[in-house]
């Protein structure tokens, strides 16, 4: 997962955009600005924010036109414009945990596999279920590593094992033409 500084650099990044794109389009009603300690928001109203920024992404470049809130450094706007820039929104299946992250493989061509890290905790603390099983996640570059956007939905879907099989030729394939990337900077369909 991230340091304690990423942890907080991050939040404080995404926080502020999310905040900032709910003030212009007035998605949920308009509360007080998110900080590390209180989200100031239920959940499901946040999501609704978020979901509405990925679906938009030229809101974003509005933001970044518009100088936000004058208060983002400029290591703050360069992330910013990574996220823009290289964001994958998808579902994914998580295939594998280990130590440092979780493996997830998307689901559309080319199927590519992903070492998530996880910000706060990891992915297998976030959600517990049995390997694999489906997720919908924003994955970000973020200080040389892929993360996610700290919001996750599951699907409460039980795969057979026609599926599983598939999936564990798919994850075989897809390592060996790919291998597991680590960096969305070197996702080599991405560049």
């Amino acid at each position: 997962m991230l340091n304690d500084s990423e942890r907080d650099l991050f939040y404080t990044i995404f926080f502020n955009l999310v905040w900032h794109i709910n003030k212009k389009h007035r998605i949920v009603r308009q509360r007080p600005k998110p900080t590390l300690t209180d989200l100031k928001a239920p959940l499901e109203e946040f999501m609704e924010v978020r979901d509405a920024m990925w679906e938009n992404p030229a809101w974003i470049d509005e933001f970044l036109g518009d100088g936000a809130s004058g208060t983002e450094t400029d290591e703050q706007r360069e992330i910013i414009a990574d996220w823009r820039a290289r964001f994958i929104k998808d579902t994914f299946y998580v295939v594998k945990h280990t130590a440092k992250h979780t493996i997830v493989m998307m689901r559309r061509e080319p199927v590519k596999l992903y070492a998530v890290t996880g910000i706060s905790n990891h992915i297998s603390l976030s959600n517990p279920s049995k390997l694999p099983f489906l997720l919908e996640m924003i994955l970000l570059p973020f200080k040389g590593k892929i993360i996610y956007d700290s919001l996750l939905r599951s699907y409460n879907v039980s795969l057979g094992k026609g599926i599983i099989a598939n999936l564990k030729i798919e994850y075989k394939e897809s390592k060996k033409e790919f291998g597991i990337i680590h960096s969305l900077d070197t996702d080599p369909t991405k560049a």
